[in-house]
């Protein structure tokens, strides 16, 4: 404690090492970290480095519907209710999907797909 955050015990992180939830912040009403690829936590290299190696966001909320980025893109003309609900998964800033899905995906801008899910001590998992 002499030397390291205590906040990092109380609130989550997401990628760009911000905080989830502390107050005075942008994320103060985002108080749970949303995974993008979950089954990446899943392997022994998480032990060693401490670190899930997936995409993180802070969000208000979790999914509560099922949606695949590919749908989401190629609806967006006619149906921009269905991004505006999946952009909150994605990285702080994107807006609209100008890029293919694929290079989304590999970039990480957005997660593949949302599933229902439910927090679990801040944490969304599947």
């Amino acid at each position: 404690w002499v030397h390291g955050d205590p906040r990092k015990v109380v609130y989550p992180t997401d990628s760009r090492g911000q905080f989830c939830g502390q107050k005075g912040t942008v994320n103060e009403n985002k108080t749970i970290l949303f995974y993008f690829n979950i089954l990446k936590c899943a392997s022994p290299a998480v032990l060693i480095n401490l670190q899930c190696p997936t995409k993180q966001v802070c969000v208000e909320k979790c999914p509560n519907q099922f949606a695949r980025y590919f749908d989401v893109k190629n609806n967006y003309r006619w149906n921009k209710t269905s991004w505006e609900y999946y952009r909150q998964f994605c990285q702080p800033g994107y807006s609209i999907p100008r890029k293919s899905a694929s290079q989304v995906i590999r970039d990480e801008d957005c997660p593949s797909m949302i599933v229902p899910s439910r927090p679990c001590t801040y944490h969304v998992f599947l």
